[in-house]
Parts: C-alpha cells; sequence; structure tokens
C-alpha cells in the first residue's frame, strides 16, 4: 500500500494519558532556533530502507500541521521559537486532527515539508524495519515576501499558511 507523501517536520514523541493522544518531547530541529524563513532545514526526507506497513510501527504525520506550525513561528518573530522549546510550542498550540502513516516500499523516499509534525508511533513494530530522516539545509532563508514568486513548493505552502483567511 503506498504510504501518505506530503509535505513534513518537527519530530515529537507520542503518548498516551487516558486515552488521549497527544504530542511531546522535541527530538528534530533541537540544535538551532526556529524561524518561519529558517534555513537550517529546508525539507524532512524520511528515506525507508526497508519495506514498511501499517504494522511496522510507522512514523506518524500530523495531516496539514505544517500550515499551523507557520503562522505559530510566524507569531514569534523575529525572536523565533529555541529548538529545546519547540515540541512544547507546537504541542500547546496546533491542532493535529488528522494522522497518516508514512508507510512504502524499500527504497522510497517521502519529502516532507520542514514544518509538518511527525512522531514515533505507540505501537512497537512486529520485526526490523529501517528508516531515516535529516535535515535538508538551505543556501539562503525562505522568502515568504507574499509579493514575490515562490521560489519552492515549501515557500509556497508558508506564504499560504500567512495569508489572510
Amino acid at each position: 500500500m503506498p504510504g501518505y507523501r506530503a509535505p513534513c517536520r518537527k519530530s515529537l514523541l507520542w503518548r498516551s494519558e487516558n486515552g488521549r493522544r497527544s504530542w511531546s518531547a522535541p527530538v528534530d530541529g533541537d540544535w538551532f532556533t526556529h524561524h518561519v524563513t529558517s534555513r537550517e532545514q529546508v525539507l524532512t526526507p524520511i528515506f525507508l530502507w526497508s519495506d514498511v506497513g501499517l504494522d511496522d510501527s510507522p512514523t506518524l504525520l500530523a495531516v496539514g500541521s505544517h500550515l499551523g506550525v507557520a503562522r505559530l513561528l510566524a507569531e514569534h518573530e523575529p525572536e523565533g521559537v529555541s529548538g529545546t522549546r519547540i515540541g512544547q510550542v507546537v504541542d500547546s498550540t496546533v491542532a493535529r486532527q488528522e494522522v497518516a502513516a508514512a508507510t512504502g516500499e524499500a527504497g522510497d523516499l517521502i519529502v516532507c515539508h520542514p514544518f509538518l509534525a511527525h512522531t514515533i508511533n505507540p505501537t512497537g513494530p512486529t520485526g526490523p524495519r529501517f528508516i531515516s530522516n535529516v535535515a535538508v539545509h538551505g543556501t539562503q532563508s525562505l522568502d515568504v515576501d507574499p509579493m514575490k514568486q515562490a521560489r519552492s513548493p515549501v515557500e509556497a505552502a508558508i506564504r499560504q499558511a500567512l495569508s489572510p483567511r
């Protein structure tokens, strides 16, 4: 079954308390201050080195959360949000109504928006699986000026999130 191919970011640890699902404890991006224009991480690819099905504890992606994270970061300018606080700030502010599983075959690459919240799966895999995700750095800051043409889908999505609703 093909996996969800969507924009990703902020790796957070999943926990369940009294049946309530929540995201906490930042893992990705703790090494820089997050800004809406940060170049430290302009993509988050998830590499599947082995087949990952629904029973293999796939990474969970918070569908549409990249839009809320963009608005959240814009509200925290010009100071930004420290990497040690980003998970807590996202957890307390950004809605995550829909979750999709990052499944696919060995060799698949899921290219994620750097602001998409994602987390480990609370269920353990039935066997070993091999995945990795890395930060793709940009050579320049993201340009979110609505009067300019977006240079990438990442910038276009941020501009969409920041435009008046």
